[in-house]
């Protein structure tokens, strides 16, 4: 048991200095924070210390991998809950996610209880990140009407 709980502790304090970010991610982060607000957004730190904007009442999030950097790691996506019944159930979900990933740069996860479109890239400074915004934005929010469409052929409604 002590072994047990002795391991946990490690693995937790492990991810715990794994979720730092360098000083040139938190550069990459301030930017980007700098520029959604020049943008007109309102973004901010979240608790895990991702930036969470709003975009026509629609939350986004960005985060940047701790892990990679050089070029840096960073993630755009929002998430669902999984409804209980009807389309936008995991089954659903999970089988229009083969259609749905094959679109640029725009993959659709499934998880326990939530699914998540994702925009992912690698960069090296917020230019990079500045000249693909919009498009990864105008994916992300378009391939939401995709997921209806793809659902419904995978259920038959």
């Amino acid at each position: 048991m002590k072994k047990l709980f002795l391991l946990l502790f490690i693995l937790c304090t492990i991810q715990g200095v794994a979720q730092e970010l360098n000083t040139a991610q938190r550069t990459l982060r301030s930017d980007i924070t700098l520029f959604l607000k020049e943008e007109g957004f309102m973004p901010e730190l979240d608790s895990d210390g991702d930036i969470k904007f709003k975009k026509e009442g629609e939350i986004f999030y960005i985060s940047i991998n701790s892990q990679d950097t050089s070029p840096m790691y960073l993630v755009m996506q929002k998430q669902y809950r999984y409804s209980d019944n009807g389309l936008f159930i995991k089954k659903n979900i999970l089988q229009a996610s083969n259609e749905l990933n094959l679109y640029k740069a725009v993959k659709v996860l499934c998880f326990d209880s939530y699914y998540s479109f994702r925009a992912e890239m690698y960069l090296v400074n917020v230019e990079h990140f500045k000249y693909t915004f919009y498009k990864l934005l105008s994916q992300l929010v378009n391939i939401e009407n995709d997921l209806e469409k793809e659902c419904r052929k995978v259920s038959n409604l």
